[in-house]
């Protein structure tokens, strides 16, 4: 049997093998696989972006806060720095100043002694100009009185009432004056910023409110006039000097009124500032303005320095000088010239505003004032005794004998005493000062205690009233006035308290 014959193989068909590849299919699959490629690569770099961006980003974060650290630091030390060169400068300036008081405090001990008038410290401070014209003074005097009239007659310092004006150490009670106060009045003019006496006094203003030391100070400026503020001031004084300068527009008279109320308003709340308030009646004013004018014509501005006298006083005082002055003196007093506005006339002045054409009798009228200012300064610097109260007194007494007790121990040695006795204005020769010394010393000791040296004292005091009594009669312009002259009602006032005093010093002993 031959081999079996296989069937013809059927010849397959392209539907039946293999396909042929699509182009377009493998371009679809070709773009998934690029897009898919190309998705992974930017996952991947938005990955390491995202990375190095929070990075970055962490990166300039620390670096702003170093930098804004930094920036603090150096503001800070900035502001230490400049805070530190403040309070060096403000220190420097209150330094300089209290150098100053202590120069002139340590003058007026090796001139006058350690034995001076006490301290009547009040808490208002009032200053000017002490180089200020005729007006200016006028105008100061007369806001002076209308604050008085507002219910502030106890409660104001001015160092023409304390008689320490024109004192080369003026300065001195001023300082003292003004570390005591609670609220300081300054009168602003062009001649206050000049003034050399004035930038002491502005330095210390800086010193109780700009560089805060002591207790705070509350400044009411007052423009005498417009005026542009001297750079010390403008660090010290709010505002412009436009906004000081108020009521400019009105007569005097009614300024100084109005000022007047808008001080009591703005300081009724700075403590011990508030006004007393006084409801004065015209009656009670006419009253007040003829007491004055009689007390003027007794003699009462003998007792008196030129700067303290009232207008009744200085009127008094034209009368008594003759016939071609006392004819004037009506319309100094219809104007409320006192003396201490006097002191700065002129012949222009007198001239014009007050009628005096003759040229001699304006020189008789200035020739007499200046005799009466150096009679004047022949007496001890300080408040008048008849202004003192009985505490004052008391207190003035008690300054004497702890300024005398150089030793500090508790009693006054013969030296000391003979320095107290001839510190007090007293004028007792050395012969007198022996028998006193003697008289006071009674338990033989050889030294004066307090309460041997209170009833000493109260006893000078009364024997300096009767000897200056004497003179007035025989001499109705005396060259010189001790300072417990016209005390004798005050010192019999204050005999029990003075003997109180005494008992209970000997007590505490």
């Amino acid at each position: 049997m031959g081999p079996k014959k296989t069937p013809d193989a059927k010849p397959q068909t392209p539907e039946e093998g293999e396909r042929e590849p699509d182009p377009e299919q493998e371009k679809l699959e070709a773009d998934r696989l690029a897009h898919a490629e190309s998705w992974f690569k930017a996952s991947v770099q938005n990955h390491f972006d995202e990375k190095e961006r929070i990075a970055r980003e962490e990166f300039e974060k620390a670096k702003r806060e170093k930098d804004t650290a930094e920036a603090k630091r150096v503001a800070r030390e900035k502001r230490e720095a400049a805070a530190k060169a403040w309070r060096a400068e403000e220190l420097r300036i209150k330094t300089e100043a209290d150098g100053e008081i202590k120069k002139l405090r340590q003058l007026r001990e090796k001139d006058v002694g350690r034995i001076c008038w006490p301290l009547r410290a009040k808490p208002i401070y009032l200053s000017y100009a002490d180089n200020g014209d005729f007006q200016e003074r006028r105008f100061v005097s007369a806001l002076i009185d209308a604050l008085h009239d507002q219910g502030f007659a106890n409660k104001i310092w001015v160092d023409k009432d304390e008689g320490v004006l024109n004192s080369p150490y003026c300065s001195v009670d001023r300082a003292d004056a003004l570390g005591k106060a609670n609220a300081a009045i300054i009168i602003l003019s062009e001649e206050y910023m000049k003034a050399e006496a004035s930038q002491i006094e502005i330095d210390l203003l800086r010193a109780r409110t700009v560089g805060n030391y002591g207790d705070p100070l509350v400044i009411y400026p007052v423009a005498y006039h417009t005026v542009e503020l001297i750079p010390k001031l403008k660090a010290i004084l709010p505002g412009s000097s436009t906004e000081n300068a108020c009521f400019t527009e009105l007569p005097m008279e009614q300024r100084v009124i109005r000022l007047a109320e808008k001080i009591v308003d703005g300081l009724q709340t700075v403590p011990y500032c508030d006004a007393v308030k006084v409801h004065t009646s015209v009656g009670d004013a006419e009253a007040k303005f003829v007491k004055s004018w009689l007390d003027a014509r007794e003699g009462g501005y003998k007792l008196k320095r030129a700067m303290e006298w009232t207008p009744s006083d200085l009127s008094a005082w034209m009368e008594a000088k003759g016939k071609n002055i006392a004819k004037y003196s009506s319309s100094f007093l219809k104007g409320k010239i006192d003396g201490f506005t006097l002191l700065a006339v002129t012949d222009a002045v007198l001239e014009e505003e007050y009628g005096i054409a003759t040229s001699h009798h304006r020189a008789r009228l200035r020739g007499e004032l200046a005799e009466q200012v150096e009679r004047d300064s022949t007496r001890p610097v300080g408040p008048s005794i008849t202004s003192l109260t009985e505490a004052e007194l008391q207190d003035y007494i008690m300054d004497l004998f702890l300024a005398a007790d150089l030793d500090g121990n508790g009693v006054l040695d013969r030296e000391e005493m003979r320095l107290v006795l001839s510190a007090t204005y007293l004028n007792l020769s050395k012969k007198e000062m022996h028998h006193i010394m003697a008289e006071a010393d009674e338990d033989d000791n050889g030294v004066i205690d307090f309460s041997e040296f209170v009833p000493l004292m109260v006893n000078l005091v009364k024997m300096t009233k009767a000897k200056e009594m004497a003179q007035k009669v025989t001499n109705p312009d005396p060259r010189a006035c001790a300072p417990f002259a016209a005390c004798g009602c005050v010192i019999y006032a204050i005999q029990p308290a003075l003997s109180q005093l005494i008992h209970h010093a000997a007590g505490a002993s």
